[in-house]
């Protein structure tokens, strides 16, 4: 009788030591912060988010769904597809499906928004330095012909509703 309370004891111990390893090893809720444009379209607003998951697949299909919030505006059109994202030393390679560019983002207010709500939300995460966008797994130049978008891209903070400079050294 006493072995067999032993036993049940160092599986119930096991069990708790297994729970918890599968808890800290598996996907962990994350506050992540995702920008959409103002309802002005002239900013971008950062809204702060908890995500099962926040890896830069997610984040991307986040963005692409559009904000829930009224007063905010989403920055790629509805029913965008959510492009692939692969990452390749620091940089997140976002390819989009060529019927991106049959839409229309704005001008190039919203071509800039769009593409930085995309660029800022991105590069929060540790693993993401700079975001290449491709369409149809290529370099463009530009999306609608207003933002370059040949070459990586960082973030960029005075997009963002209420930003302020903090450096106070003359030009």
């Amino acid at each position: 009788m006493r072995r067999l309370r032993v036993f049940t004891l160092v599986i119930l111990i096991l069990i708790l030591a297994l729970w918890g390893i599968i808890r800290l090893l598996g996907p962990q809720e994350a506050e992540v912060v995702v920008y959409w444009a103002s309802v002005d379209g002239q900013w971008l607003v950062p809204v702060s988010m908890t995500l099962p998951d926040a890896d830069p697949q997610t984040l991307v299909a986040v963005l692409m769904a559009g904000p829930e919030e009224s007063e905010l505006m989403a920055t790629f059109p509805p029913g965008t597809a959510a492009p692939a994202v692969r990452l390749e030393d620091g940089l997140a390679y976002v390819d989009f499906k060529a019927d991106l560019l049959k839409t229309s983002l704005g001008g190039s207010t919203g071509e800039l928004l769009a593409v930085y709500s995309l660029v800022n939300t991105l590069t929060q995460l540790p693993q993401v330095a700079a975001v290449q966008i491709l369409v149809e797994g290529e370099v463009v130049d530009s999306l609608f012909g207003h933002v370059d978008v040949s070459s990586p891209l960082v973030a960029d903070p005075s997009l963002v509703l209420g930003y302020e400079v903090e450096n106070d050294e003359p030009y």
